[in-house]
């Protein structure tokens, strides 16, 4: 099926913890006029000669659409680190964008979601969630300090730790991307960054998360009449 746009994020391409087949045999297959891609494209350390990245680029380059690529984490990351971000294609319309707002059926924002910070839990009193996060960090650099089980680490934190803390995150996080769609004067809020996917109205805002390709193989489509839906595929 053709469909009018496709957002992915948190892709993580280039890390041990995503199953690079299972995207790639799902990504060839989509075909749309428009391809969001919502940030975490690339995992922050990948490899920019990486098999499946080069395999995800010539895909990319065999399609023709319209792409609009926005900052991750991951992105900001690997620019602040090592001064450039891993090109796309040649084909990219627009780069380097911290959000968008895309005019469809309705009026879309979107925004990867890492301009959520910590400070903006606390200053909504939930200090037990910081107290969580702070202890999940901790269990992080415990795992890290085994050297010889560096992707069995990564896929404990990616696939376990992460996500309990994301959840208990969730409802501050979706309120606050909420809240600047509504600042903008948009009805729908598209996003990634918490990995959780999820489709619902939030002070007569429409919350939608592309979820990931690590724990949910999901993404976002928009039909040809402009309405919008999360697709799953089995992982």
């Amino acid at each position: 099926m053709r469909y009018k746009s496709i957002f992915l994020s948190d892709i993580h391409l280039g890390s041990d913890y995503i199953n690079h087949d299972v995207f790639l045999k799902e990504f060839k297959e989509m075909e749309s006029n428009n391809l969001f891609l919502v940030g975490d494209v690339f995992s922050v350390n990948a490899d920019k000669n990486h098999e499946n990245i080069k395999r995800f680029r010539d895909i990319l380059d065999s399609k023709e659409w319209k792409i609009i690529y926005i900052n991750g984490n991951h992105e900001d990351d690997r620019e602040r680190i090592y001064g450039n971000r891993l090109p796309l294609s040649s084909k990219v319309e627009i780069v380097k964008l911290s959000s968008y707002i895309y005019e469809s059926k309705k009026k879309i924002y979107l925004e990867h979601g890492h301009s959520f910070h910590i400070k903006d839990i606390w200053n909504r009193g939930l200090k037990e969630a910081i107290l969580l996060y702070k202890r999940v960090r901790k269990v992080k650099r415990t795992l890290s300090k085994n050297k010889n089980k560096t992707r069995n680490r990564d896929g404990v934190y990616f696939r376990y730790i992460k996500p309990f803390a994301q959840k208990v995150l969730s409802s501050s996080f979706e309120k606050y991307m909420v809240s600047i769609a509504k600042a903008k004067g948009c009805d729908v809020v598209i996003c990634g960054h918490l990995h959780l996917p999820k489709d619902s109205i939030i002070n007569n805002i429409r919350y939608l998360n592309c979820g990931d390709w690590i724990n949910s193989y999901s993404y976002i489509v928009e039909d040809s009449n402009g309405n919008l839906s999360l697709k799953y595929i089995n992982g």
